[in-house]
């Protein structure tokens, strides 16, 4: 059964809903390393490096490998042995392959060159939809249209916050509607940072868009042998700028 979508909000609550995810990022905002740049190059090494991995497990590897390839044209040239070992700590070695197969194609096809184009971004290897709006936006400050799971969770706690469901095709009309077109990344980057979970239910393996996982790559889960009706409470906190999970013995489950 379809469901109807909700009406969209009218301009009054569009300026609220930005003012408070603004003020929020003038408060608490992060300073990232691949925030303090335009370079095409530099973002689109911290996208590739965002996608399953957490943000403080990123920013020393980014700094490392943006300072020994500092360029498509370095990255394309290296020895595979060589980008494989900056990129060790990260996991998913995969990813590394596909950005170096990228930069080889950026160099032999646009001379250097990332291009501004979506619809060409998403010929080059290992650049998918969302990777491809995020060059446009955090590059090129172009109004793409940007989903994750950080911002899927903004929008459904302050538009939708009593219902258990909503589909991106219900999300996606606001996202464009309180979009900042004159400062796209700025807003994303307020969206992402307000949309920061602060607690996991036991749904912690759940898809996060590609980014922020806060969970080591390598990471081997730990089996609880409890019984069916007991609960347990996970809990994720920042400390000293890091995420840690937390998981305590709750009460026994109603029945």
């Amino acid at each position: 059964m379809n469901r109807s979508h909700a009406p969209l909000p009218d301009a009054r609550a569009v300026r609220r809903f930005r003012r408070k995810v603004l003020d929020y990022y003038r408060r608490a905002g992060r300073v990232l390393p691949w925030r303090q740049t335009d370079d095409p190059y530099a973002i689109l090494v911290s996208e590739v490096m965002l996608q399953q991995t957490q943000v403080d497990r990123v920013i020393p590897k980014y700094r490392a490998f943006i300072r020994r390839f500092p360029s498509f044209a370095a990255l394309a040239r290296a020895p595979i042995p060589a980008v494989l070992a900056a990129w060790q700590g990260l996991g998913y070695n995969r990813r590394a392959l596909l950005l170096q197969r990228c930069a080889r194609e950026v160099v032999h096809r646009f001379g250097g060159r990332l291009p501004d184009d979506e619809t060409v971004l998403r010929t080059l290897p290992g650049i998918g939809p969302y990777t491809a709006g995020a060059v446009l936006v955090f590059a090129y400050r172009r109004p793409a249209m940007l989903m994750e799971t950080n911002i899927r969770a903004v929008f459904i706690h302050e538009f939708f916050p009593a219902r258990e469901r909503v589909s991106d095709d219900e999300l996606l009309p606001l996202v464009r509607l309180t979009l900042d077109r004159r400062d796209p990344r700025r807003w994303y980057d307020a969206l992402m940072d307000y949309g920061r979970p602060s607690r996991i239910e036991l749904a912690v393996l759940v898809d996060r868009g590609g980014r922020e996982l806060p969970i080591r790559p390598d990471y081997v889960g730990l089996i609880l042998n409890l019984p069916a009706s007991q609960r347990v409470n996970v809990y994720l906190a920042e400390t000293g700028g890091s995420d840690e999970v937390a998981i305590e013995a709750g009460q026994a489950a109603r029945t």
